[in-house]
């Protein structure tokens, strides 16, 4: 049965430029907001440095998809589920972000940690030459110190030698 005796409305020439432009205006829309969600996974992104060539180039693909969609869902869906991926990607990038700065924090804290333990070593390897150098005197004054207990200790003996001669004499003459 034709359609115009079914109760079906027949389509005139504007009736399908009025559905055309409706999909046409769908599809802008569908672009301008896949346009805003791009940018946000964008903006995301930028916070990994070390992905962002390969993000980019996801972007640019992620545009060149865009510019194809007249209303085909498909590569609608394909497109949106490549965002939700860069959008996982940026929250991963984020966490390792945050891991990379403790790290960082936890280095910069260990090399402060070691330059204090080396300017410590420095001062105690000063204290410890200054008193190897003070040692080295004791020990130089030691000897001296020996060698003139060696000569009072000779004098010592000459002096009890010289006494029981004097002794000696004295009885002699006495």
């Amino acid at each position: 049965m034709p359609p115009c005796l079914s109760g079906e409305k027949m389509m005139s020439v504007n009736d399908n430029n009025i559905d055309y432009e409706l999909l046409y205006r769908q599809a802008v829309a569908a672009k301008e907001s896949f346009a805003k969600q791009l940018e946000e996974v964008n903006y995301l992104l930028e916070v990994k440095e070390e992905h962002i060539a390969l993000l980019e180039k996801k972007a640019a693909i992620a545009a060149q998809l865009q510019s194809k969609l007249d209303g085909e869902s498909v590569e609608t869906q394909s497109l949106r589920e490549m965002m939700e991926e860069q959008k996982r990607k940026a929250a991963g990038t984020r966490t390792l972000k945050n891991e990379l700065e403790e790290e960082l924090v936890l280095s910069l804290q260990t090399e402060k940690k070691y330059l204090a333990l080396q300017e410590t070593h420095f001062h105690t390897n000063n204290e410890l030459i200054v008193l190897q150098s003070e040692i080295k005197e004791l020990v130089d004054l030691n000897k001296d110190l020996l060698t003139e207990l060696e000569k009072m200790g000779e004098m010592q003996s000459r002096i009890e030698i010289l006494q029981i001669e004097n002794n000696e004499l004295k009885a002699k003459l006495l």
